[in-house]
């Protein structure tokens, strides 16, 4: 039995991001998910890599929900070894209501066209500092991958990765990469219970500790509850407001010192 399926459902003469050679949108056999028909205006092509999952399909090394994933995006990784940057989305990923603009994403592509060998984020959570006017680049750690652009270098590096090591693929493989991100969130994802939810975690153990486990629950009750990303996307920007208080606080602190010098 073949694990995945692929077919192409939309070509594109005109996409926002011309340096992206195709789109492979991850989802499940079992999932009733909608898929955003904006999506499939980001590059040239998209393709849709259906999934029969891990337990209806067993794979080498696949144990749970979260590294299933990473053996889906590996195997995008085998049908793209022919191109350079490629869009992996998650089946639920959606574009931001605001961003209905060229602007933001010619940014993007610009940035695209000038630097290789990087991971790319349309909207994930971790600290940034200033990489150009718009783009920021992660520092350390970068949470989310529902919509990522994978250089070719680094999808040959993850096609060799023994999906054993790796739990969550963006803590725990795309955190090692120059990892950039657009100052303001493009491509996102609402946050209802999941089986996927039931399995993140801070390191990359098997097991979850009692204090590890705490974090994650008060983590996933803000995103939710708080931030009411649970049914609606607004709550990404403040998301990447909390991403940019790695510079921007030194930086008022900085400006206060200046002024109440010169006062």
């Amino acid at each position: 039995m073949d694990a995945y399926n692929i077919q192409c459902v939309a070509t594109c003469n005109e996409p926002l991001l011309k340096n992206v050679d195709a789109t492979y949108i991850l989802t499940l056999e079992s999932s009733k998910r909608v898929i955003d028909k904006n999506i499939t205006n980001l590059s040239k092509v998209t393709y849709v890599q259906t999934n029969q999952g891990f337990r209806k399909c067993p794979k080498p090394g696949v144990d749970s929900s979260s590294r299933d994933i990473v053996h889906a995006v590996q195997n995008v990784c085998i049908n793209t070894r022919h191109l350079s940057n490629v869009l992996v989305l998650e089946d639920d990923a959606e574009m931001m209501p605001t961003c209905t603009k060229r602007r933001s994403f010619s940014q993007v592509d610009s940035f695209l066209s000038r630097h290789s060998g990087i991971v790319f984020s349309l909207g994930s959570f971790g600290f940034v500092i200033p990489a150009s006017c718009t783009i920021r680049k992660f520092v350390g750690f970068m949470g989310f991958a529902q919509a990522v652009i994978y250089s070719q270098a680094v999808r040959n590096e993850l096609e060799n990765v023994n999906v054993e090591e790796v739990k969550h693929i963006d803590a725990h493989f795309l955190s090692r990469h120059p990892c950039y991100t657009h100052a303001l969130p493009l491509v996102v994802q609402k946050f209802p219970n999941t089986d996927n939810m039931k399995e993140w975690s801070i390191t990359g153990g098997a097991v979850r500790g009692w204090v590890e486990g705490c974090l994650v629950r008060c983590f996933i009750f803000i995103m939710q509850n708080v931030l009411c990303l649970r049914c609606c996307t607004y709550g990404w920007f403040f998301i990447y407001l909390v991403n940019h208080l790695l510079y921007v606080i030194p930086v008022a602190f900085a400006v206060f010192v200046v002024m109440a010098v010169l006062m």
